[in-house]
């Protein structure tokens, strides 16, 4: 069977019309599947969430994630294409495996499957959802809760909820590898950004500015002790971007020069009252505005002069 029926490649342009953020492959097999959907879409380049849900896509995620710009734990193929005890420890080794590569990962399928029809979950399902966050997971996705149940927001509500409490209240829990190698500037600085804001300098936040989104997945990946605020122009990667770990999209210009890129960060927080006057945050970016690479990153006190 093709990685590529007639029938994806109909809904790939439906996506393209309706300018989605975010692409999910079904049923990836190896990263020449994840190739395969790249080419067919030529310049309209949309990030990759390649579904893992068949023996050779575990088999192959190291492969897969060298590809994809994400990946999902599609549990329940899964459960169906492997035996149901094996599925536990694959949703860990997942997990680690996309931290180790440095790509977001998503755990999906039945996380609050009760609340379908329940207004609360199970006990077993807050902590599923609680593992997931403490496996080191990016995200975990609702799909029947929301799509056809009876309390969508409140299923929405009970996960962000579940979520955020351990997020800020795990750590002593979680045994996460950071990603592998720091191959280039860009990610050398996001580690360095990270290391400075989770070090003893009292830093209250990350920012960046990001058109690409590039910047603040690379921060994500290093899981800074303090919140990523990522300033961004186009608004279809600012919806993107929420699919990252701790890092937060604000709007953004364009900035005229480097001096400028930080005047807008510093104006921003304050505004925002995500930082006050006489904090202390770590800024990285591409500079000048309009570079690919992230070159830059800055001690910055708020509201000092940028000169």
């Amino acid at each position: 069977m093709p990685a590529v029926t007639p029938r994806d490649r109909e809904g790939l342009e439906r996506a393209f019309e309706l300018e989605v953020d975010l692409i999910a492959q079904s049923f990836v097999r190896g990263p020449e599947d994840v190739r395969e959907l790249r080419s067919l879409m030529g310049s309209r380049r949309l990030p990759i969430i390649a579904k893992i849900e068949t023996r050779p896509a575990v088999e192959d995620v190291n492969g897969i994630l060298e590809e994809a710009d994400a990946i999902m734990i599609a549990r329940g193929d899964l459960g169906v294409e492997l035996p149901m005890e094996e599925i536990p420890l694959i949703q860990k080794e997942l997990v680690r495996a996309a931290r180790v590569a440095g790509r977001p990962s998503i755990v999906a399928t039945q996380m609050l499957e009760s609340m379908i029809h329940a207004p609360r979950p199970t006990r077993a399902e807050a902590t599923d959802v609680a593992n997931a966050v403490l496996d080191g997971a990016d995200a975990v996705m609702l799909s029947g809760e929301t799509a056809i149940g009876d309390h969508p927001f409140e299923a929405a509500a009970t996960a962000t909820t579940i979520a955020s409490y351990v997020g800020s209240r795990g750590q002593p829990f979680r045994a996460i590898p950071a990603p592998r190698h720091h191959t280039t500037a860009g990610a050398a600085i996001a580690h360095a950004a990270a290391s400075i804001g989770s070090g003893e300098l009292g830093v209250v936040a990350i920012t960046c500015y990001t058109e690409t989104g590039r910047t603040a997945k690379l921060l994500s990946a290093e899981r800074p002790g303090v919140p990523v605020y990522a300033f961004i122009p186009p608004v279809d990667v600012r919806r993107a971007v929420c699919l990252l770990w701790g890092v937060e999209p604000l709007p953004a210009v364009v900035p005229e020069d480097t001096d400028g890129m930080i005047a807008l960060m510093d104006e921003g927080l304050q505004t925002r009252g995500l930082a006050r006057n006489g904090e202390t945050v770590v800024m990285a970016a591409a500079s000048p505005a309009g570079r690919t690479t992230t070159n830059m990153l800055k001690i910055h006190r708020v509201g000092s002069p940028v000169r």
